[in-house]
């Protein structure tokens, strides 16, 4: 779906019955990138912003990002571990950057720097932290930008400022519990120094995106909320609510 910032209805885009994720736009504001999923298997397509009929891109793929000079896009291979490539923008010249992207990859899409230089993303490991990884675009050597090591700990989502330099994150430390990446703060990819922005809040914040001018940030804010439920204690399974189906 799409809907002007200034309001009105909301557009459908796509009316299939594929499970659809990852929207971007394209560096024109003309197209959406996106990933489908058919039987278990990712995608990537495009659409036009004002609907149309979708075009498939690149097959086995997921987490389409457009570069910042709108020549070409960068994803992810699937199945996993996961190749990162870059390609042209309709899927061809592919360019496999990186092979073997561990499994345990994050599920947020990877970021480019405004100047094209750099790719970042999320890896995380069972029972380990997840970090922050960059990757130049040229010799495809990467580097982890962050060190966080408890298993309660590590980086949710980000987006780099426009200097290429430094990246708003969201990210939680071991001692801030387990609410989510519910703060945000700037690092410094240069020195890998952390500057808190906000205070802890219960919440967790997810797929930054930046203005164009980086003044303004906005994010997806998930909160868990728990309930306390009765139940019957009866030798009746199904009377308890734990009957097939339930």
């Amino acid at each position: 779906w799409l809907r002007q910032v200034s309001g009105g209805n909301p557009v459908r885009l796509t009316a299939d019955a594929a499970e659809e994720s990852h929207p971007l736009f394209a560096r024109d504001g003309e197209t959406v990138y996106f990933t489908r999923a058919e039987n278990g298997v990712p995608s990537i397509w495009r659409v036009a912003a004002l609907g149309g009929t979708a075009q498939k891109v690149v097959a086995k793929g997921r987490m389409p990002v457009p570069s910042p000079d709108g020549r070409s896009i960068a994803y992810l291979t699937w199945p996993v571990p996961s190749d990162l490539v870059i390609a042209a923008l309709d899927g061809s010249a592919a360019r496999v950057l990186q092979r073997g992207v561990p499994a345990g990859i994050g599920t947020e899409r990877p970021q480019w720097s405004p100047d094209g230089r750099w790719l970042s993303y999320n890896r995380w490991q069972l029972f380990g932290a997840s970090n922050l990884w960059i990757v130049d675009t040229i010799s495809g050597e990467a580097k982890q930008a962050t060190t966080f090591k408890a298993s309660s700990e590590g980086i949710g989502s980000h987006v780099w400022l426009p200097d290429s330099r430094r990246i708003v994150l969201s990210y939680q430390q071991s001692w801030e519990g387990v609410a989510g990446y519910g703060t945000l703060g700037v690092l410094d990819t240069a020195t890998g120094a952390i500057v808190r922005l906000t205070i802890r809040v219960m919440q967790a914040l997810d797929s930054l995106s930046l203005s164009a001018d980086g003044s303004r940030l906005v994010a997806v804010v998930s909160q868990a909320r728990s309930e306390v439920w009765k139940v019957p204690l009866t030798a009746d399974p199904a009377a308890s609510g734990h009957g097939a189906g339930r």
